[in-house]
C-alpha cells in the first residue's frame, strides 16, 4: 500500500519540476481529522507538487477513466489550464448523465498549465 509515510521515507521532493499529481482512486483527497492517509498535504507541502487532484468519495473505474481521459486530454493535449480542464471533464460527464465529476477536487491553482520547455 502506498502511503505518505512511504513517499516521505523515499525523500520525494520536486523542487524544480513542481508536477501536478492526479490521484485517480477512491477517496484519495479526502481530508478529515480521523483520516490517517492524507496525500494532499504531503504532495503540496513536503514534495512540493504544484497541486493535487483526487476524489473524496468512492468512484468506479468506468467513470474514473472517463474523467481522467477528458481532463488530461484538455490539459496535456489541448493546452487548457487545469481549472478549465477539470470543468470540461465535469461537463462531459454531466452531458452523459453522470454528475459525479463533481467528486474530483482540484487542490491546485486553476490557472496552472503545461508549457513547453525551452531548448
Amino acid at each position: 500500500m502506498i502511503t505518505p509515510d512511504n513517499l516521505y521515507q523515499r525523500r520525494i521532493r520536486w523542487s524544480l519540476s513542481r508536477p501536478l499529481v492526479f490521484l485517480n482512486g477512491c477517496r484519495t483527497t479526502e481530508l478529515s481529522p480521523e483520516r490517517a492517509i492524507e496525500f494532499v498535504s504531503f504532495f503540496v507541502q513536503d514534495a512540493w507538487a504544484s497541486g493535487v487532484i483526487g476524489t473524496e468519495i468512492t468512484v468506479f473505474e468506468p467513470m474514473a477513466a472517463a474523467f481522467a481521459q477528458d481532463c488530461l486530454h484538455a490539459f496535456l493535449v489541448e493546452g487548457h489550464p487545469i481549472g478549465a480542464a477539470v470543468t470540461r471533464a465535469r461537463i462531459s460527464l454531466l452531458a452523459a448523465g453522470n454528475p459525479l465529476g463533481l467528486a474530483y477536487i482540484p487542490y491546485v491553482l486553476p490557472s496552472i498549465r503545461m508549457e513547453k520547455q525551452g531548448l
